[in-house]
This record gives structure tokens, sequence and C-alpha cells, in this order.
């Protein structure tokens, strides 16, 4: 082996050091991401209280994405999920989260219901009543303070389960807690 190898300018010590340095580099833009989230998060100003709501937003059919179904806060997200996991699918329908919501670590019901009887593997979702079939726009936003406990089932998220037609786009989810069987 000769100090070339080692030492040289695609030696193995150049080649660590280069390494280190690209490591430490993502992780100091990822330090700032979350940074900005915590910041994008401390302007959400209304806690969720754990109260469902009785509709949407809005009065729009969901038909299309220039009338969506408008989700602003904790109890209309609630809302939702109690009526994908009454056996809405919302196929075809486009929901719209239009502002940040904190769910204040409140419980909350996946949208999608697994099953403790069966295991998500390749197809069993289509047997589940409360699949999710629609397209989910988060438009950007936040939602933190997640508190979904489900232990013995499978099929747990903020989407438990969604169909191959379903959606999910333009959401982050930050900080909470999701405790499920399998398929968290």
């Amino acid at each position: 082996v000769s100090l070339n190898v080692i030492i040289g300018e695609n030696g193995i010590l150049t080649k660590s050091k280069n390494t280190l340095g690209e490591y430490e580099k993502a992780r100091q833009e990822e330090e700032k991401k979350l940074k900005e989230m915590e910041g994008l998060i401390e302007t959400i100003t209304e806690p969720w209280d754990g109260q469902v709501s009785t509709d949407f937003a809005n009065n729009n059919t969901g038909d299309n994405k220039d009338e969506p179904y408008i989700i602003t806060n904790g109890a209309e997200l609630a809302y939702f999920a109690q009526e994908v996991n009454d056996g809405n699918t919302f196929e075809g329908k486009y929901i719209e989260i239009t502002k940040s919501i904190n769910l204040n670590n409140q419980k909350i019901s996946p949208i999608g219901l697994g099953d403790t009887t069966k295991n998500l593997i390749e197809g069993e979702w289509a047997n589940f009543k409360s699949v999710f079939k629609g397209t989910l726009n988060g438009n950007g936003n936040i939602i933190t303070g997640i508190n979904i406990n489900e232990p013995e089932v499978c099929g747990v998220g903020l989407i438990g389960v969604l169909d191959t037609v379903g959606i999910i786009e333009n959401l982050t989810i930050y900080d909470g807690q999701i405790i499920g069987k399998t398929c968290v």
C-alpha cells in the first residue's frame, strides 16, 4: 500500500474527509429546515380541543380541484376521518387543507382505519370498509401534535388505509405520536 493510496488526492483519508464535510453540510441544512418548520408551527394559533365538526369549512361538492372540500382546523380533520371511517371513501373527490393544524396531542382516529384481524398485505386493504380513495392536498401545510394510539390495529397513520387511486400530496406531519400494530 502506497502513501498515495492513503493520503493522496483520491486517497482513503481524503475521501473520508470529503464525506465527513458533505455529511456535516447536509446535517446543517436539515437543522436549518427544522428550525424553519418550527417557526411555521409557532404560527398555528388554534390548538384543537378534541371536538369533531359536523361538516367541512365550506359547502363545496368536492367533485373537482376547483370546488374541493376545505379543512381549516382539527375539528374538520376529525370530521373527515369520521366520515371515511363510517364508509365514505371519497372516491373521485378532492379535499384541501388550507391552514396548518395543531392537533394539540388530542387523540384522533386515522383517516381510513385498518383492522385488528388482518395484516395489510398486497390486496387485503381492498376489503376494508374504511379506505380513502380521494385526493388530499395539504397545500404545503403542517399537521403537528398528532396522537394516534391503535396498538392492535394494522394500518395506522394520519391516513391509515389508502387505496391505490388515493392521493396525498403537499402535506407535512411534524411532532407527535402514532402507534399501531403493523403498517404504521
